[in-house]
Formats: C-alpha cells, sequence, structure tokens
C-alpha cells in the first residue's frame, strides 16, 4: 500500500507541472549578459509591409517592467529588427515583446516571446526538471542503500565493493547535479536571477554534502579493506 502511495505522489509530481506549465510561444532563447537582436517579419492582412511602414517595438521584463518601450526598429529587405545591449539583457526569464507596425493608412501588432537563460541553451521544463531531480534522488537512495548493505554484510569483499559502488554512485549523482542545474535555475528563473547569493550557497552545499559523503565512504572502504587484511582499528585510525 505504502509503494502504490509513493508511486502516486511521484505521478502526480510529473504530470501537474505539465498541465499548469506556461504556454507561451517562445520564438528563440539567448544568452545572459549578451547582445540580442529581435527580428520581426511586418505583415499587415497577410501582405508584406511596404517602405512606407515603421516597426516600433516593447519588450517586457519577465516582471512585466519595461526593456525598451516603442523603440522604432530597423528595416531590413524583410525583416524588422533591433539589438538590445548586453546591460538590457541581465535577467533570465521570458520577455514578452509586442512589435506595432503601421502607416497612414493601415496598422497591425504582433506579440512574441523569447527566453534568456544562462548558457543560451533550452532550459528543462518543469516536468522535465522533476524527472531529474527524481532520478537524483532514486541514484542518492541507490547509494544509501549500497552503503547500508556494505555496512551490515559480513563478507568484506563483497562490503568494499558494495560502498565502492556507493561511492561510484554518489559522484555520478554529484557530476549529473552541478551539469544540470544551470538549465534547472533556468527553468526556475523566477525564484532566482543570475548567480545570487542563493545560488551559489546551493551550488556550495550539494557539492560540501557529497564530496562529504564521498570520502566518509572511501574510509569505511579502506577501513574494511585494512580489517580484511588483519590490521586493528587503532593501526587504521594511526596511519589515517
Amino acid at each position: 500500500m505504502g509503494i502504490k502511495i509513493c508511486l502516486g505522489f511521484i505521478f502526480l509530481l510529473l504530470v501537474i507541472p505539465t498541465i499548469i506549465s506556461q504556454q507561451e510561444d517562445i520564438r528563440f532563447y539567448s544568452e545572459l549578459n549578451t547582445n540580442t537582436t529581435v527580428y520581426e517579419k511586418c505583415r499587415i492582412n497577410g501582405a508584406l509591409c511596404g517602405a512606407d511602414f515603421a516597426c516600433n517595438l516593447t519588450t517586457l521584463y519577465p516582471n512585466q517592467s519595461f526593456v525598451i518601450d516603442s523603440v522604432i526598429m530597423v528595416r531590413g529587405i524583410t525583416y524588422y529588427n533591433l539589438t538590445l545591449n548586453k546591460s538590457q539583457i541581465n535577467v533570465n526569464g521570458i520577455y514578452e515583446n509586442t512589435v506595432d507596425c503601421g502607416n497612414t493608412t493601415s496598422f497591425g501588432s504582433n506579440t512574441f516571446f523569447f527566453q534568456i537563460t544562462p548558457n543560451g541553451s533550452v532550459p528543462f521544463d518543469e516536468a522535465q526538471g522533476l524527472i531529474i531531480i527524481v532520478s537524483i534522488f532514486v541514484i542518492i537512495i541507490g547509494s544509501c542503500f549500497c552503503i547500508y548493505l556494505g555496512i551490515k554484510i559480513r563478507n568484506e569483499v563483497v562490503s568494499i565493493i558494495l560502498i565502492s559502488f556507493a561511492v561510484i554512485l554518489a559522484v555520478f549523482a554529484l557530476g549529473m547535479t552541478l551539469n544540470i542545474i544551470e538549465l534547472a535555475f533556468g527553468t526556475f528563473s523566477g525564484i532566482i536571477n543570475n548567480y545570487s547569493a542563493l545560488y551559489i550557497l546551493f551550488v556550495a552545499l550539494v557539492g560540501a554534502g557529497v564530496i562529504s559523503l564521498i570520502v566518509y565512504l572511501v574510509k569505511i572502504s579502506l577501513e574494511l579493506y585494512w580489517k580484511n587484511r588483519g590490521a586493528s582499528k587503532e593501526t587504521f585510525d594511526e596511519q589515517f
């Protein structure tokens, strides 16, 4: 019964974010603190705009404050464009853009979005992020289970193998966490922006915790190894 409840809880964690996830149509992704050019093809009632049309761009930060307000875009052969400098692209998250185009007789407007992430790559959505988090927890639980068996089992060789495997799992969990952490924070950019103190603290705590666990597991493995060779715990403590 308890297993069914746990599986049901995990299922809800994975499904609910998919249902409530943001529905914005992200046109492109760009890197934080870099110049970003916004392009838009001017069309009024399905027809391309003529040379007498002007287009203005309004861009909003994720918190809905203005990046720019009704700035005239540069007209190209096919597209209108405007480059936002890196000092304006200083917050992770989804930017809303509205392009207003018109001349003396016709007018049209279009709204679209782009997203800023720490490295410009496509971030995980909430559902993918939770799947990865659950996977990391499963790896950690597997590591702890190997530790438990390694300590309880009486065969020293098997104990060393199990605890060594636990070390490998812990290292893998650390590497996996550090590799996806930037993308994860790109996903939850409404909570943490840029490399804030909370972001740095989180990385430091995760790294310190896993490294401490690895050191502890290595120490246990060495104790079991020397015990299997007939050395006493006091001898081991004197050497290490």
